[in-house]
């Protein structure tokens, strides 16, 4: 008998630090998961997030910095938004500095990882993620949760360049990757310009092309459904609901 309490506790202690300092945060995200495409944009928090990166793999590549850029009521809380730098044990290229201005030795006092993703985590609780091309912070996200956890996240989204993309398709004429370019479209919605490639400013930016998006359906906000806003999600295949 005691033996067998001692392997269990000896099974336990093998997991690692950093699971066990994110189990509960696992499960208290997972908890929240119960977001389908039927909930009404009044009836849910949203918030616009965007990475800076080392390149465009993200089994190769790393975040190193994220932008938030909370949306509640349909207004943009600019109070609310944050900005964070992450370390990196990837060295930056001269191209990567040219397009994001970040350097070695500025992300170096960046969070790491673990911290990161908590960061992410308590920014995104609950809510429905705004983003550009939303398969690039799905892609970065999972394969850091999944790095640093072994679990993925359940995850909510609305993609503004698909949002664009079904409305342009409406129109039965081709369309050009330009035309799907975050600054074209904001161009294209009457939208100011804006510094691109740095993480708070596209999410911010990000943000008020959704608010913009949603303007244009033309419908009284009680009647907009996340399904009208190009809504995605990435559920893990062992997640349950309780």
């Amino acid at each position: 008998m005691f033996s067998f309490i001692t392997k269990l506790f000896q099974l336990r202690s093998e997991k690692t630090n950093v699971f066990a300092k994110f189990e509960y945060a696992l499960r208290d995200y997972n908890s929240r998961a119960f977001i389908t495409r039927k909930f009404g944009a009044n009836d849910i928090n949203f918030v616009a997030v965007d990475f800076e990166t080392t390149g465009l793999d993200p089994k190769r590549d790393n975040i190193i910095s994220m932008g938030f850029c909370p949306v509640k009521k349909g207004a943009i809380r600019l109070s609310e938004c944050v900005y964070v730098l992450v370390k990196s044990n990837l060295e930056l290229c001269s191209e990567n500095v040219a397009i994001h201005g970040l350097t070695d030795d500025v992300i170096e006092f960046g969070l790491s990882p673990e911290q990161a993703l908590i960061k992410f985590m308590d920014q995104t609780i609950g809510k429905v993620v705004i983003a550009h091309h939303h398969k690039i912070e799905l892609g970065f996200i999972q394969n850091l949760a999944q790095t640093v956890t072994g679990c993925r996240l359940p995850l909510f989204f609305v993609d503004t360049l698909r949002f664009a993309e079904r409305q342009l398709r409406k129109k039965n004429r081709e369309i050009s990757s330009a035309e799907l370019r975050l600054f074209n479209l904001r161009n294209e919605m009457g939208l100011p310009g804006y510094r691109a490639h740095n993480a708070l400013e596209d999410a911010i930016a990000t943000a008020e092309l959704f608010l913009a998006q949603k303007a244009s359906l033309r419908r009284p906000e009680s009647q907009i459904r996340l399904a009208d806003l190009a809504f995605f999600k990435d559920m893990p295949r062992t997640f349950k609901r309780k």
